[in-house]
């Protein structure tokens, strides 16, 4: 345990190309193993066809199979959910590996901003939302953790425990129903099958973990840009631009320096909102999907008073809003870091006559007006509004489903 202790206590003090490679350390180690990762648009196509193809027949297949065979209704639901979750990695694993190029540019404007000479205190800010975004990573790990765990065969057993201990009968006896993955019993080829199915499923955890730590990271790093921009904004001391033979553009607070930062966070945020937006919405869609599904099965175990199959419902709802509300989180810090770039923005004295520097400052006060969006499919806004909304519905769906049932 002494390496993840230093993993999480080492600080960003490092040189500049050390402190990039930290601050990507994660999705690029969770991406790279399924072959979606390259730092210069070269995707490794034979890692990536081979997670793809280890997902796809031994863990999506599977799923798929048992739904199109599944005669029981409550399992017809359950397998629904998993086979939405598949079909949204999937996807997800394909637009990311032919959007490679896209990353690439992102990326080299990121290692950019690192290696490009800054003040201390602009080092520092930078710091700190690195510092942020790896802290989010790690709970996005942890909750990845929590719910394999929680569909594991150990987790399986506590739960057994748990529904006899509530229900008052012989808690040792409830272990007895448990099925373990590997059976004496069982013949080679059921232990081989077994072992793909973990594979695959391990795979399909990775890759969806890489994608959620990659959206943090660039959002939050987009964030720091944010700030550091309000405070150049802020220390403007009316000079239209710097002497030429000054080579200071991170560090310079002239007008012209300030509007062609904005431009650059602005086209930035727009190539991180097309790499991800079609992304988000599937990961939005196959969420809901996959609680709607499991929420009629929900009703009918608290009818039943099935206490084993909720505490894996929670498992695996909890997840679900977790990952989206820091999905959302990440994005209201950078709405609220535009917000407040735009009341700097408009409480500067601004003085210049050059037309062209005229017409961008124009530019910046009005796109300062509305916040820097993420968005799901350019139809909804990442925010704490989006995920309270979503909130607020799934709980009452699943209130009504159980007073239906209550109620027969």
């Amino acid at each position: 345990m002494s390496w993840l202790r230093r993993m999480w206590s080492r600080k960003f003090n490092q040189s500049s190309d050390d402190d990039y490679y930290r601050e990507i350390q994660i999705p690029r180690f969770c991406l790279g193993i399924t072959g979606v990762w390259s730092e210069r648009g070269n995707t490794n196509r034979i890692r990536f066809f081979i997670s793809v193809t280890t997902v796809i027949l031994f863990a999506a297949l599977p799923n798929l199979v048992d739904m199109l065979t599944t005669v029981n209704e409550n399992q017809l639901f359950f397998q629904i959910g998993l086979v939405m979750f598949y079909y949204y990695l999937i996807s997800c694993m394909f637009l990311l590996h032919f959007n490679s190029q896209l990353r690439g540019s992102i990326l080299e404007e990121m290692r950019d901003n690192w290696e490009t000479i800054h003040s201390v205190e602009d080092k520092q800010v930078m710091r700190h939302y690195a510092e942020c975004s790896r802290k989010i990573s790690f709970i996005f790990i942890a909750l990845k953790v929590y719910t394999v765990f929680g569909k594991s065969a150990g987790c399986g057993w506590f739960n057994l425990i748990v529904s006899a201990f509530i229900r008052g009968e012989n808690v040792l006896a409830g272990t007895n129903k448990m099925k373990f993955l590997f059976h004496r019993s069982g013949t080679f080829v059921d232990a081989l099958g077994s072992t793909s199915f973990v594979i695959g499923d391990m795979l399909s955890n990775i890759a969806s973990l890489g994608i959620d730590t990659c959206f943090t990271v660039l959002t939050v790093h987009t964030c720091g840009r944010l700030v550091i921009l309000k405070n150049r904004i802020t220390t403007y001391e009316r000079q239209t631009r710097h002497h030429f033979e000054e080579d200071i553009p991170r560090m310079c607070s002239c007008l012209k320096c300030i509007v062609d930062a904005h431009v650059k966070i602005y086209d930035s945020v727009r190539r991180i909102d097309d790499y991800f937006h079609v992304v988000t919405f599937l990961r939005l869609s196959a969420g809901m999907i996959n609680f709607v599904c499991i929420g009629f099965e929900v009703s009918k175990a608290v009818k039943n008073k099935d206490y084993g199959f909720l505490m894996t419902f929670t498992n695996t709802a909890f997840l679900n809003f977790s990952t989206f509300f820091l999905n959302c989180e990440t994005t209201e810090m950078c709405q609220q870091a535009s917000y407040a770039l735009g009341h700097a923005a408009y409480s500067t004295e601004w003085l210049t006559k050059h037309p062209r520097i005229s017409r961008n400052l124009i530019f910046i006060i009005n796109q300062t007006r509305a916040p820097l969006k993420f968005t799901a499919l350019k139809y909804f806004v990442l925010s704490r509004n989006l995920f309270k909304e979503y909130f607020i519905t799934a709980i009452s769906y699943i209130s009504t489903l159980i007073s239906i049932k209550l109620a027969e």
